[in-house]
């Protein structure tokens, strides 16, 4: 512990002391607001919007990659990625390469899925997944 109780030594969030010298002299009001417990009605708002982003964005990926080119875009996405071969024998080390693939592979499989919510359709399963629906 540093000597100087507002400095933060490399592996202090907050010197023990400042904290026990706070809570002595404030007694239960140290911890202020947070004993009265989360605002409910700020988080279920939050969440009704994030859910109401969530819906807007399946049903925008939907209604483009319901178009004519918006399929032929998703076609050649999923062409240069889910359809290509991970593993190439010629790649001097392939475990980097192959995540860079996996990477890539991720992305096309969450548009499906989000697709697949806009359309109000199950989403597609990775072969060996272990996902459960």
């Amino acid at each position: 512990m540093t000597d100087n109780p507002t400095t933060f030594g490399p592996r202090e969030a907050q010197p023990i002391d400042n904290m026990l010298a706070q809570m002595a002299a404030n007694g239960w009001d140290f911890f202020g607001d947070k004993l009265a417990g989360p605002d409910v009605t700020a988080e279920r708002a939050w969440s009704q919007q994030l859910e109401s982003e969530a819906v807007q964005r399946a049903s925008d990926a939907a209604a483009i990659f319901g178009t004519v080119e918006g399929k032929r875009v998703l076609e050649w996405l999923c062409d240069v990625t889910v359809r290509r071969p991970i593993w190439i024998m010629n790649v001097s080390d392939p475990l980097p390469y192959a995540a860079m693939r996996e990477g890539q592979n991720a992305i096309v499989y969450i548009l499906l899925r989000l697709i697949a919510e806009g359309r109000k359709e199950q989403p597609p399963q990775r072969q060996g997944s272990m996902h459960v629906p």
